[in-house]
């Protein structure tokens, strides 16, 4: 890891040249991105979404989570496919745009997307102007005040039939033990934070 201040800007994909400048030393740093390991034998190409997460120690001592979803994956503009609050998957762009964004990415045209479920045309087979929703770079920017925030941050919570359960990725995990290599001010407490009895 760099053990010297950084200054990182994490775009802002609705606002073109725009985003959030971090100062801080890296203390982890994560990527999924990679090939696509369900391609058929043969086939090298591009996971179609991944993320990239960092955690930075700021010098005030507090620390700034980072996590970047991408996806080269893009919908018809009347999709049925949905996200988790139900809204429809992606956002409404031209052809042309989404080009450009996944160029930005160092992707082309051929390594875009359609969707398996509501099956909007090929790149290739788009028209000038045509529309489609494609699932957009995705900033997520968590200000912390200490590690155990950081970690919680990173902890998925579910709650079902008044039991709640809590799970963590193993991309979240590899990033914790990041931090705890990097930063010997990195102490998270083993201490529940409720008792059940």
């Amino acid at each position: 890891m760099d053990h010297e201040l950084t200054e990182v800007l994490i775009p802002d994909p609705e606002a073109p040249g725009g985003g959030t400048t971090i100062i801080g030393l890296t203390i982890a740093d994560k990527s999924t991105w990679g090939l696509d390991d369900t391609a058929p034998r043969g086939v090298q190409r591009p996971r179609p979404r991944w993320s990239h997460q960092r955690v930075f120690k700021l010098e005030s001592g507090r620390y700034v989570l980072v996590r970047e979803a991408y996806s080269l994956i893009y919908h018809a503009l009347d999709t049925r496919c949905t996200i988790a609050g139900g809204e429809q998957s992606g956002v409404p762009v031209t052809r042309e745009l989404m080009f450009s964004m996944a160029r930005a990415l160092g992707y082309t045209e051929d390594d875009l997307v359609a969707c398996e479920e509501c099956l909007p045309p090929y790149p290739e087979e788009l028209r000038a102007g045509q529309q489609v929703r494609y699932e957009v770079p995705r900033p997520s920017i968590d200000r912390c005040e200490e590690p155990g925030q950081v970690k919680d941050r990173l902890t998925k919570r579910k709650r079902r039939g008044g039991m709640q359960s809590s799970t963590m990725s193993p991309t979240s995990r590899e990033l914790l033990r990041q931090c705890a290599v990097n930063d010997p001010d990195w102490v998270l407490s083993d201490q529940p934070k409720a008792v059940i009895r």
